[in-house]
This record gives C-alpha cells, structure tokens and sequence, in this order.
C-alpha cells in the first residue's frame, strides 16, 4: 500500500471519495443495504460555509466536524479535528458546568 500520512487532506479525501465509487451502489438504500455510506459534504470555514453547513438538510445533523487541512495524518486524538456540537447543531447537545 501507499503510504497516506504525509498527503494533504484534500489528496486523502479525493482518495477516499475514488475508492467509495468503485463500490457499486454503496451510497443507494435498499434491503441488503439499509445503511447507505457517503462522504459528508465539505464546506469552506468562513462565515458563509460555517452558514450553509448548519442549515444543510440532507440528513439529520449531529455537530459539525471541523479538520484544519494543513495538518498532517495522525492516528488517534489530534488538536487539528474538532467536533463542533451545539444546540443549533446537534439535538444531542449537552452543556457542561464546570
């Protein structure tokens, strides 16, 4: 295999985008399939794709993941990804005191 951990985000998403279509209806419902798999879709993190992501309705959001692209692949807990949950994002969205 390739070694994927020093391309860029946008190499490994394109990557894995290429290997998703080769399956042949694994992104479509059905009895054998009643869990479709798709690739979430990208937006920039300005104020305007920030925007369009919370009100993005294909599917029922559950926070919004944020990557910051200029880092490099790493395995396990990183600084550079954050899932973003909040009561405008997610209805599970709890509040810690503390």
């Amino acid at each position: 295999g390739y070694n994927m951990y020093d391309c860029s985000f946008e190499f490994r998403r394109l990557w894995v985008e290429g290997k998703l279509d080769e399956i042949q209806d694994l992104g479509i419902p059905s009895r054998t399939n009643p869990f479709p798999i798709t690739m979430t879709p990208l937006f920039a993190c300005d104020d305007a794709g920030i925007s369009a992501a919370t009100t993005y309705s294909a599917y029922e959001m559950d926070g919004i993941l944020m990557y910051n692209k200029d880092s490099l692949y790493t395995m396990g807990l990183s600084p550079m990804v954050l899932l973003w949950k909040d009561i405008h994002t997610s209805k599970l969205f709890t509040r810690t005191l503390g």
